[in-house]
């Protein structure tokens, strides 16, 4: 197959939330100042006033409150490279699809985002080159997770990751900026798109309210 076919785009899929994710952060916030039984502070709550309180605790930035709420995110078409980046993030737990236990023949791979179509010519040329040498050692009868020592940063993964909610907000707010590489910018607004279907409370400080 043409090495251009093997181009992919990510996808992002929520897997999980805590269920009952608005009421746990707010009797979390509440339990703080509450002097009866926490069975009493449950009979408390409403939706509304667990919206309210959330919003004031995004404005007031106590966000260790969100660290009671977890997500698992799958992540799939990425590159190497963006795993690199993302896996810095130190209070998540991942698990990566292994170059090690597979066989990267006809690979797939994710486009850069580079500005011109010369240099879309000039990195799949090498990713030509790239190919034609991983499959040239496995044919010499190297073992694969040796041969993927040359496959490239563009090579394509799949992720799962959980984290709680306080650091998922951290890693929307960081990935965003214009700093980042045009992967990265384009995964974080597939993950917030995601977020959104859901109308989770949490993105009102990040989007500008419900």
């Amino acid at each position: 197959m043409e090495i251009e076919y093997r181009g992919i785009k990510p996808k992002v899929h929520v897997k999980f939330v805590t269920p009952g994710y608005l009421q746990k952060i707010w009797s979390a916030a509440r339990n703080c100042y509450f002097k009866g039984q926490l069975s009493e502070l449950e009979n408390e709550y409403t939706e509304d006033r667990g919206y309210d309180l959330v919003e004031k605790l995004m404005k007031w930035q106590h966000d260790s409150c969100l660290e009671h709420i977890h997500f698992t995110i799958h992540l799939e078409g990425v590159s190497r490279s963006f795993m690199a980046q993302i896996t810095r993030h130190r209070h998540v737990t991942f698990h990566v699809s292994s170059q090690h236990f597979q066989n990267h023949k006809d690979f797939l791979f994710v486009m850069p985002g580079f500005e011109t179509k010369l240099a879309d010519k000039i990195f799949l040329d090498y990713l030509r080159y790239a190919d034609t040498a991983y499959n040239s050692l496995i044919a010499l009868g190297e073992p694969h997770y040796i041969a993927r020592q040359v496959l490239p940063n563009a090579v394509s993964c799949k992720i799962i990751m959980t984290l709680n909610l306080r650091e998922l907000r951290h890693i929307i707010r960081l990935r965003q900026g214009p700093e980042n590489v045009p992967e990265m910018r384009e995964i974080t607004k597939l993950l917030i798109m995601a977020l959104n279907r859901k109308d989770y409370i949490f993105l009102y400080k990040i989007n500008g309210g419900r």
